[in-house]
């Protein structure tokens, strides 16, 4: 149900209820922390991806025993007891790895599939994208001969990176990058939806055109609620490396539903992006923690593993906040706005700051869901504030006891001021 609040005049937005467990915006990434030499060796370790659990982190390495062809990868995993233990020593899967290079895994949420790029033979043309399943999703080592996903997906050039992604109606697609002739450049986004629910038939990719550059764009990975797609790029905003060219960094888009199309990608700048390559993002289930490969000059070898986490928002007592709603202009790609509150999302104060995008043009702006006032009326209580109603107060389950958490809000501009 959509429910439209008295208009005042000019600007509108959309808000949408997040909770908090499933994301957490705006994000303040920690220093990025090296996994180490029990799993980085002096060669390449890339393209990793962690398990819903968070227990197994899958990747590519050319280490000593890896064979291939242009990199010489096989896959890896590196497994741990609980996420609070340390990543024990890799371990080939062998049921996953060819005589070619084998590389960018990407599991299904029910964690029975694994997708990953593959040059071995029987593809369409250099790399390709393969799908293998396994009976067990907590056998690392149980997977069935790789299968590839042919001709409609695949294309006789590069296909390879893919990030699976199922939203809440149940809907699957594929998106992947690919130099195959009509992008914008070097590799570039696309994105191909379930036909099936065998896993393997999946319709002809399309360019996701709202987040590619004329530079590459490669390596992207999604959110469990669909609403944030990090993307490795060195377009033109990228940390420059020694010859002052953009090098290869970590780029984030929004949108508000998964209905939207992506906002223009924003870099998520430092401490994950640097002037070295920074990329093959890989977003943990909670959303709250972000591996990526990375040959910055602190590293063991050629390329590392690396991980930064990021904490849930904290309301004025200190508290994690448990849900907050996007807002976005309508007609906008992107969140322009965040309405945040405490941990208890039944609380009647609700604060609204502008994203880092928008701050620096207009300053913050502050909205008070009063419950006292009376339903369905807004009005400017001041420089930089608005009063919202009760009833537009989250709850769980919906507004007005449906199953809708998104509603349109129309406001003047004079209120952000």
């Amino acid at each position: 149900m959509r429910r439209n609040i008295r208009q005042l005049t000019r600007a509108a937005f959309r808000l949408r209820l997040e909770t908090m467990e499933d994301r957490s915006l705006p994000s303040t990434w920690s220093t990025p922390i090296n996994l180490g030499s029990l799993v980085n060796t002096s060669q390449l370790d890339q393209r990793c991806t962690i398990s819903k659990d968070g227990l197994s982190l899958y990747f590519g390495s050319n280490r000593p025993g890896a064979v291939g062809t242009t990199e010489g990868s096989d896959l890896y995993v590196t497994q741990r007891a609980t996420v609070n233990d340390p990543w024990g020593p890799p371990q080939k899967v062998d049921a996953l790895c060819s005589a070619g290079d084998d590389n960018a895994p990407t599991f299904s949420p029910d964690g029975h599939w694994v997708y990953f790029g593959s040059d071995r033979p029987g593809g369409s043309g250099g790399m390709d994208i393969w799908a293998a399943h396994r009976q067990d999703k907590d056998d690392d080592f149980g997977w069935d001969t790789p299968v590839n996903l042919g001709p409609i997906v695949n294309s006789p050039q590069n296909d390879d990176g893919p990030t699976y992604f199922e939203d809440e109606t149940g809907a699957v697609s594929l998106h992947f990058n690919s130099q195959r002739p009509g992008g914008q450049g070097d590799y570039d986004i696309y994105v191909s939806q379930a036909t099936g629910d065998d896993h393997l038939s999946f319709g002809p990719a399309t360019n996701v055109t709202e987040i590619n550059s004329p530079r590459r764009d490669t390596r992207t990975t999604i959110s469990r609620d669909g609403l944030e797609l990090f993307i490795t790029s060195n377009r033109v905003g990228s940390v420059p490396d020694a010859t002052n060219a953009p090098s290869l960094d970590i780029w984030v888009s929004t949108r508000a539903s998964t209905a939207d199309p992506w906002g223009t990608p924003v870099n998520v700048g430092a401490p994950i992006n640097t002037s070295a390559n920074d990329g093959a993002p890989s977003l943990s289930f909670d959303g709250l923690t972000l591996y990526f490969d990375s040959t910055r000059s602190n590293g063991l070898g050629m390329r590392d593993l690396y991980v930064t986490t990021r904490a849930k928002l904290k309301g004025d007592d200190g508290d994690a906040v448990s849900a907050m709603l996007i807002c976005r202009k309508a007609g906008g790609n992107q969140p322009d706005y965040l309405v945040r509150g405490p941990a208890s999302i039944e609380g009647p104060i609700y604060e609204l700051v502008r994203t880092d995008s928008l701050r620096a043009t207009g300053g913050d702006a502050t909205v008070t869901l009063a419950p006292t006032m009376p339903a369905g009326d807004l009005s400017s209580a001041g420089s930089g504030v608005a009063v919202m109603s009760s009833l537009m107060t989250p709850k769980i389950g919906g507004l007005n006891g449906d199953n809708s958490n998104v509603f349109d809000l129309s406001v003047s501009e004079d209120v952000w001021l």
